[in-house]
This record gives C-alpha cells, structure tokens and sequence, in this order.
C-alpha cells in the first residue's frame, strides 16, 4: 500500500540562516555525488541519437564475472531480476539547438556487474570501460502545479528504498523507430507504466539534460513532462499503476523554486543519485 506525503512550505520551514548553511553544504555534497553534463531545451526535433546495435562486451575475464555474478543474483531467488536490453552511452554533443547522443548497445547485467565493481573496473581501464547504460528520468508537473516522486521499493535492483523521481531506462528492443532510438517514446512508456497516467494526457514533453551518477559513471537523460492530470487524479491513477509494486510511497512537492530547494537540502541523503541530479537541473534552469 503507497503512502501519500505532501511537502509544503510550512513542513519544511527554515531560517533564512539555516538556509544559506544548507544550501553551501549541499553544494559540496552535490558536488560528490553528480554532474551536469549538458543543460537545456530540446523537442524531440531538436533531439537526436545514433545507434550502433554492436552489443558492447566487458574486457576479459569480466564478462565471464559479469555472468557468474548474475547467476549469484538470480540463485538469491530475486524473481524480480530481468536482464533488459540497455541503450549505452558512447558520447554526446549539446548546442542550444541540438542535442546528438551516439548510442552503443549494452545490457542490465553488466550494469549491475559495473555497478558493483566500479572502483576496480576505473583502476584498471578507465571509466570509458563500464556499461554506462542510459537511464531515462522525468520531473513531472501536474496541472495544479506539483512535481509526483516516489519511495522506492525494497526489491528494486538499484537504489532501493530511496526517494526518486520518475523513469527508468530506454530499450534498443522496444524504442527503435526506423533504426534510431525514440528516447521521449521511451519516458513516457516509463511514466505510463509507473503513474498510470495516459500518454495522451501530456501536454508537453522535452529534454532538458544529461547527468551523470559520479559513483557508477551512469548517466540519465532527462525530460520535463506537464501532464494534464491533477495531483489527487494522479493519486488515484498510480494505485492501479502495472509498476505500483515498484514504490511505497508517493509524495508531491510544490513547484515553487523556495519548496523544491529546500526538499533538496533537507532530503538529498534520502534521494537517488539521479534524482538528486535531475532535481538539481530543473532548479538550477528553470526557476
């Protein structure tokens, strides 16, 4: 059963002070934890990808450690573990008009493997080595004007228990369109999946950047969706949601640059690392 939590100015009250001490705090801690790689505006005109369907393969003998560490997962009897095809990041160019990601192929696996083995995979070869499968995150905004995010659950494969925004990851299975990867199609089979909110019920949907998680080197794109639902039509949408089981609470923030902030600040320990990022971009752009 989810819990609804509601964040409001007066939940979350500080000093001015206490603000400013905060927010320096955060800053740093931000600063370990994830990095902006390119900001801005992009339709999916504006934003583009190049796919080369070659399934990327981890140096030897990881790829023999990236199976047998799977195989470990799946004899924990975790029924929820799917080894998804995963778009992999090779590069990316950002202009104010254009975004061009080059798209590799790679799969969850070896993210979880990578994800896992970080420290010794960068030592070894360099971060340019890991699985950087593209994930795919959305602050959403309700019509009444609140940002939906979410409790993980505990059986989650990444992150579980911890507070996120909306999203997951794209498919080279399930979002090619005519050879190139449909990036939108794909957060929006996320959120449908997740909030049970219809697709034709978004008003607008764009990109508005790349983070990166600095612990895992995995990155996120991610989109800005205004549905035309309201917060309490949300509520009841995501209780019959076919990824419900995927959250355990879902809490709405005012989308006010003083409330966003300040659940920043007081909640980062909680947030996952692409939440973090992708909050910290909508703040930082569009207030």
């Amino acid at each position: 059963m989810k819990h609804i939590v509601n964040f409001t100015r007066a939940a979350c009250k500080v000093s001015r002070v206490q603000e400013r001490k905060t927010f320096i705090a955060g800053f740093s801690l931000n600063a370990q934890i994830f990095r902006i790689l390119c900001s801005g505006r992009w339709s999916p005109e504006q934003a583009r990808a190049r796919y080369d369907p070659a399934h990327y393969i981890l140096p030897s003998p990881h790829e023999v450690f990236s199976l047998s560490h799977w195989q470990k997962l799946l004899a924990a009897n975790d029924e929820h573990l799917f080894n998804g095809q995963l778009f992999r990041l090779e590069n990316y160019k950002a202009t104010a008009q254009r975004l061009e990601l080059g798209l590799g192929h790679t799969c969850y696996r070896d993210q979880i493997y990578c994800n896992a083995h970080v420290a010794e995979l960068v030592r070894a070869y360099g971060e340019t080595v890991l699985a950087r499968g593209l994930g795919v995150s959305a602050i959403i905004i309700t019509s009444d004007d609140y940002l939906p995010m979410m409790r993980r659950s505990a059986h989650v494969g990444e992150e579980p228990g911890k507070l996120d925004v909306f999203g997951g990851h794209a498919h080279p299975d399930q979002h090619l369109r005519n050879g190139r990867p449909d990036l939108f199609a794909a957060i929006e089979d996320e959120v449908v999946a997740e909030l049970n909110v219809s697709a034709d019920g978004f008003a607008s949907n764009f990109c508005c950047g790349l983070v990166e998680n600095l612990k895992t080197h995995k990155p996120d794109l991610v989109f800005v969706i205004h549905v035309r639902n309201t917060r309490q039509e949300v509520e009841q949408l995501a209780n019959h949601a076919a990824e419900a089981e995927e959250m355990t609470e879902l809490l709405f923030l005012p989308n006010s640059a003083h409330a966003l902030n300040e659940f920043i600040a007081s909640a980062q320990l909680q947030l996952t690392p692409s939440a973090l990022a992708s909050l910290s971009l909508f703040a930082s752009t569009f207030y």
